[in-house]
């Protein structure tokens, strides 16, 4: 199970304009979460459990900067 937060808050699709996604399998699961606009800076955190057995993490992080910003 895979859980997404946002300064602490539980994230869900549609939610202050975050959309997550999940993809995968048995053996691997991708998750992904987007947001649409800028609202303010903060932490995002995702929390992979396993009850069945041992299990591995990586997590990857992309940074978009609108080239507004640049």
């Amino acid at each position: 199970m895979i859980t997404w937060y946002w300064n602490g808050d539980v994230m869900h699709s549609n939610w202050q304009g975050w959309s997550l996604r999940e993809e995968g399998g048995d053996k691997k699961i991708v998750s992904v979460a987007t947001r649409t606009t800028v609202h303010e800076s903060g932490r995002a955190v995702c929390v992979a459990t396993n009850d069945g057995s041992s299990a591995t993490a990586t997590i990857e992080c992309f940074e978009y900067i609108p080239a507004d910003y640049c």
